[in-house]
């Protein structure tokens, strides 16, 4: 198996799955882009601009597995190749809703 790196910008919904709402599922999609990461005096900025090329999709179930954790179980596909890849991300959730995936 071959090892990539990446770095996409998804954008979609999750509703629930379950009575609960300690279940959801989500469907998103992001574009082909560029990321430019700069580290200067004044500190460390970025920004993502459109590239040409496909889109990929994912979909998932997210898992509330305690107050600031989660189990994300999904797939991804790029479409424009027949070829998907299945994923499965271990994450908590900070006080600062930034998303630390595992």
């Amino acid at each position: 198996m071959v090892q990539i790196l990446y770095t996409m910008r998804f954008k979609g919904k999750a509703v629930p799955a379950n009575d609960a709402g300690t279940v959801l599922k989500a469907a998103t999609t992001a574009q082909s882009c560029t990321i430019t990461t700069e580290v200067g005096t004044s500190g460390v900025s970025s920004s993502l601009q459109a590239a040409s090329g496909g889109q990929a999709s994912c979909e998932s179930q997210v898992t509330f597995t305690g107050e600031t954790s989660f189990q994300e179980v999904g797939s991804s596909c790029l479409e424009k190749k027949d070829t998907g890849y299945t994923s499965a991300r271990l994450g908590r959730a900070t006080s600062d809703r930034a998303l630390i995936l595992n």
